[in-house]
């Protein structure tokens, strides 16, 4: 975490004494890592008062700064995120350009478009300005109250001045300033006012992370509280702003979103980075050149196919639909930066998008291999959830879902962990939920004992037939640090399930009820909290494709309540 101190149009001591006492109480040495300073300082005194306070001092020259050393404008990198810092009192930049061509003479004419009252500031300038300085966030002064809107995928924010210095149109001028919390992807701008004396604090939302992976975030809420445009009125009359055409391949995979791109993939394995305002190709890369990896689930195709993708700080995280491979790219330059083995199956996959937290990244293995089942000799696979270390790749647990079989047939083989059910973070408990899928086979000793009990199962009760070590159909909760599984509630009872169960090959079929019951890829789960008799309580809340809704404690994996539509 940095925070950031955006302060400017101090006009000390012209047009106000000094700083508020009030103010300098909440400011001590020490808290603050970054002052970005928007100019008109004016004097020596207030440069040095701020430089006590942190070293990290970032000021641009105002048109009443006695220090001309300073720059007109300035960048830095701070986390992830690119700052730009001006004043904003300057001419407005280039409005219009004629272009004379003469035998090998370019004259360029610029008409210059000069704002003449002080506290009127050209949005449309700074929109120039920032393209040219190449920012994600553009801090600029020169106007008369706070100020923060989007434009163009970047933000504009505009602190005013904590001193509340009057300007040439008004006297009233309310005391502002602003303080950026920067967490790698993450800034959360607060807004100081001095209202009747007192400093009032609110968070502005005009800054947002960005739509990250399949589910928006580590809860899976797949809801952005920070979007304020979206409503009624321009839902029902929408209008198209933007197109791109991905050719005569889909784009197939779940898009993430940030800082105005977003990231997506086609059938055939390129990848996509796009300006969302005009739809233009940022960068694009062929997974197969770029890897050198072969697809393993549809050879013919002879491409990597990608369903989902994660935006993790700097990096794009990109999980292949076989071999199970995760691919970590640049996220401004499509380069490659590592990949990962997750499984050497052949019909191994990675579907999930996953979760990125405190730099590691979180996601399951899932597999085709019940698609190939043509006999009874079946199967092999075992659905595992990994933690890998976000700057490397290096896996740094991985959790298997079932024993190990030792790579023969007739064993526990199945239990994948798919793809929408995102990986849940609890910072709270320091865990991580997820859900499995149905099992591909059995041991011969579970499948008699289902026989012998005529293969009877109740959802809500633990199956006497199944084994611990079987987390098949589960709800589980998993330790974020050591991968350890804290606890795991099984549901569906026997499910040994393969395709052609599906498409009515019988003879091939284990015997037992055909349930294929398991939380798979389009069944939501998400980390929330509910209301129970008058006392709020978290739960993980998970659906099975048999129409099961379950609440569970995410302290224990016990059932808070359930519910059914079938």
């Amino acid at each position: 975490m940095v925070l950031v101190l955006a302060i400017g149009d101090l006009h000390i001591p012209h047009r106000a004494p000094d700083l508020p006492p009030k103010f300098k109480s909440m400011l001590v040495p020490g808290k603050i890592q970054h002052i970005i300073c928007t100019g008109n300082l004016c004097i020596k005194e207030v440069h040095d008062y701020l430089k006590s306070l942190c070293p990290g001092l970032h000021i641009t020259r105002g048109e009443y700064d006695e220090d001309a050393r300073y720059p007109e404008t300035k960048t830095l990198t701070i986390g992830q995120f690119k700052l730009g810092l001006c004043h904003g009192h300057q001419p407005s930049v280039v409005r219009l350009c004629l272009v004379f061509q003469r035998v090998d003479l370019v004259v360029l004419l610029v008409i210059l478009l000069i704002n003449e009252n002080e506290g009127q500031i050209d949005l449309d300038s700074l929109a120039i300005l920032q393209r040219q300085l190449d920012v994600d966030i553009l801090v600029s002064g020169h106007t008369r109250q706070f100020k923060a809107y989007k434009h163009e995928g970047g933000v504009v924010i505009n602190p005013w001045s904590a001193t509340g210095a009057y300007s040439s149109i008004t006297y009233d001028v309310n005391r502002s300033f602003v303080l950026m919390d920067i967490d790698g992807l993450r800034v959360v701008v607060y807004v100081y006012e001095l209202i009747d004396g007192e400093w009032h604090k609110r968070r502005d939302h005009t800054c947002s992370e960005g739509w990250l992976n399949h589910d928006g975030g580590i809860h899976n809420g797949i809801y952005t509280h920070e979007e304020t445009q979206i409503s009624p009125s321009p839902v029902s009359n929408p209008s198209l702003e933007s197109k791109f055409k991905s050719g005569r391949k889909d784009l197939y995979a779940m898009p993430a979103f940030f800082n105005g791109t977003m990231y997506s993939a086609r059938s055939d394995g390129f990848i996509y980075a796009i300006k969302i305002i005009n739809s233009s190709v940022l960068w694009k890369k062929d997974l197969q050149k770029l890897t050198g990896l072969n697809a393993t689930i549809h050879p013919g195709n002879g491409t990597a196919t990608v369903l989902a993708l994660t935006v993790a700080c700097d990096l794009l995280i990109v999980g292949i639909y076989g071999p199970a491979l995760v691919v970590a790219l640049e996220r401004t330059t499509g380069k490659l930066v590592w990949s990962t083995l997750l499984d050497s199956h052949p019909a191994a996959v990675v579907t999930m998008s996953g979760t990125f937290h405190n730099r590691s990244f979180y996601v399951g293995v899932s597999s085709l291999e019940e698609e190939e089942v043509s006999n009874q000799k079946c199967c092999t696979f075992r659905g595992s959830f990994a933690k890998l270390v976000i700057e490397t790749g290096a896996i740094q647990w991985q959790t298997f879902m079932l024993p190990d079989n030792n790579g023969t047939t007739g064993q526990y083989a199945g239990a994948a962990v798919w793809g929408s059910n995102r990986p849940l973070i609890d910072t709270c408990r320091n865990d991580v939920y997820i859900a499995t899928g149905n099992l591909y086979s059995a041991p011969l000793t579970i499948r008699q004992c289902h026989q012998n009990r005529n293969n009877r199962t109740v959802p809500t009760h633990p199956d006497r037939c199944e084994e611990a070590e079987n987390h098949s159909n589960s709800v589980m909760g998993l330790d974020l640090e050591s991968g350890e599984i804290k606890w795991y509630r099984r549901f569906g009872g026997y499910d040994v399930w393969f395709i052609a169960c599906f498409i009515g090959s019988k003879p091939v079929c284990p015997p037992g009820p055909i349930v294929d019951a398991d939380f798979l890829e389009d069944t939501p789960m998400a980390l929330t909290s509910v209301c129970l008799n008058g006392t709020e309580r978290g739960i993980v809340h998970a659906v099975q494709k048999s129409g099961f809704s379950w609440a569970l404690d995410p302290d224990n994996g016990n059932i808070v309540w359930w519910s059914t539509q079938q």
